[in-house]
């Protein structure tokens, strides 16, 4: 039929992924049940569908930046690409 196709690729990547984490060493992630373990959601910070003013989004993108301790040209740079981005 015509689902065997994706079926097939669905198989061959999991069996993909599986010999890659083996060979990577993961670890086998824990589980309770039939359910993984997983940490808690982060809260959330705004409502949803919104992301805050362009002013707040902006602020935080330039936070986020001196954050990363880029050097001057790279902040210059993306700076620069951001600019105008929400007006």
């Amino acid at each position: 039929g015509s689902g065997t196709a994706s079926l097939n690729v669905a198989v061959a990547t999991s069996i993909v992924l599986h010999h890659f984490a083996t060979w990577a060493g993961y670890a086998e992630q824990e589980r309770a049940g039939h359910k993984f373990v997983v940490a808690d959601r982060p809260q959330r910070v705004h409502g949803r569908g919104t992301a805050g003013t362009p002013e707040q989004v902006r602020a935080e993108r330039e936070a986020a930046v001196a954050d990363q301790n880029l050097t001057e040209e790279q902040q210059v740079t993306l700076g620069a690409a951001l600019a105008g981005l929400f007006d």
